[in-house]
């Protein structure tokens, strides 16, 4: 495989998509896949007319993209600033398979039937999925993957103040609602890896009470009051990072032995009711699951992908991707770190230079526990390793 990230921070629309076209064209690839991403600044007039010139200069045999609030790719993260970003792939081998739809569309369907007469998936297959988040339910998309036992990466467009003002590229052109993607199969091995931001304080806890959203007891106390007890017992460091905001990680796949870090699904902690005890969190829960508190800052944050890189190269060696896609949470980036390109640097530093593109996300999409999941905080990493 050979991928070619390229990335242009001219202000004027044209010339920006001029650059990254003639920066691709320079390289010599002839993509299967070509991922294009766009600040909103340049989701403006004329835009459909710029997507299909540069589909047609570099040989784009299919182009999916949208609007972010940040891109990444080109070797730099490009935030606040007007920027074109495209990630071009050649894939001997691998099957390219494009989908567009609306909610509509979706509603439309039966659970379990989107994908037929759009896409095939055998096993082994990886989705690429980007959506409108003003005008798609997301979830419902991931439920539809998960059936088919794939893994998905990917994210929410961002930067648009109001349904509308996303764009979406895909083989039919310029979108503003739905959803796009691309299912890929056979020809490639993938890893995903998906960095929460977080880190466990206190033990693991069993849920013994529960209905929807709250979580009224956890190990047959009030849940609030083994809260409380775990405070207690925190030192004043980790009680600075529970007043910034406490989050909640529930076990995906109970019939492990043992917990550790990528098992939980983290959502945030959304009230307490002092009267009753209880919990309430942005999740579903229910008697017999496993949790445990977390919390979340810059430190946890990059402790958090350094260990998931750090465990891909123990296991994989460095050197191994050929290349990669990013989809980071808005949150994260500059304003979190305070320095640009950190987790771009990261990546690098600890698994290797190779090319890589994404986006800075309203939400975004990969597996925990098996499953897919629409996150918030997260930095999700889609690998292509080479054979």
């Amino acid at each position: 495989m050979h991928f070619v990230s390229v990335a242009s921070r001219e202000e004027d629309s044209a010339k920006a998509f001029a650059e990254c076209t003639d920066r691709l064209r320079a390289s010599g690839v002839r993509p299967d896949l070509t991922l294009l991403f766009i600040s909103v600044d340049h989701a403006k007039e004329g835009i459909d007319a710029r997507v299909e010139k540069l589909r047609a200069a570099v040989g784009a045999r299919t182009l999916i993209g949208c609007t972010g609030e940040g891109l990444i790719g080109g070797g730099a993260e490009h935030e606040g600033i007007p920027a074109v970003v495209a990630l071009a792939a050649e894939m001997p081998g691998t099957r390219v398979q494009p989908f567009a739809f609306t909610q509509e569309e979706l509603e439309a369907t039966s659970p379990g039937e989107l994908w037929k007469g759009r896409v095939e998936a055998p096993p082994g297959s990886v989705f690429l999925l980007l959506a409108d988040p003003y005008s798609i339910d997301v979830e419902r998309v991931l439920h539809e993957i998960d059936a088919l036992g794939a893994p998905a990466a990917g994210g929410n467009a961002s930067g648009g103040p109001a349904p509308g003002t996303h764009v979406l590229f895909t083989e039919g052109g310029v979108r503003r609602e739905g959803a796009v993607g691309v299912a890929l199969s056979g020809g490639f091995r993938y890893r995903s890896l998906v960095a929460q931001g977080c880190r466990p304080i206190g033990k693991h806890l069993v849920i013994t009470e529960a209905r929807e959203n709250v979580i009224a007891k956890l190990g047959g106390k009030p849940a609030l009051a083994v809260l409380q007890e775990m405070v207690e017992q925190l030192p004043e460091s980790e009680l600075a990072r529970m007043r910034r905001g406490l989050h909640i990680g529930r076990v995906i796949n109970e019939s492990q032995e043992t917990f550790k870090q990528g098992d939980f699904l983290i959502k945030n902690v959304m009230g307490i009711d002092q009267e009753e005890g209880s919990i309430a969190a942005g999740d579903l829960f229910r008697k017999g699951q496993t949790i445990q508190f977390h919390v979340r800052d810059a430190d946890a944050a990059r402790e958090d992908l350094k260990t998931l890189l750090e465990d891909f190269r123990a296991t994989e060696g460095a050197g191994k991707v050929d290349g990669a896609v990013l989809f980071s949470c808005n949150g994260r980036g500059e304003r979190l770190y305070g320095v640009p390109d950190h987790d771009s640097i990261l990546v690098r530093d600890t698994i290797g230079e190779f090319p890589f593109a994404g986006f800075f996300c309203a939400g975004e999409i990969g597996p925990v526990g098996g499953k897919n999941f629409l996150h918030g905080f997260t930095a999700s990493l889609g690998l292509f390793l080479k054979e």
